[in-house]
């Protein structure tokens, strides 16, 4: 089931899972992904 509206706000946002994937991708070399998704 999909989880409740209230995880939200306390687990995901202001979590930063975005910037920190991105974080460690650039500690090991990597290249940033690029999480925009472009208007269509």
């Amino acid at each position: 089931p999909h989880p409740s509206p209230l995880s939200a706000f306390r687990g995901f946002f202001g979590s930063k899972p975005f910037s920190k994937t991105n974080d460690f991708l650039k500690s090991i070399n990597k290249l940033p992904i690029n999480w925009q998704i472009e208007n269509i």
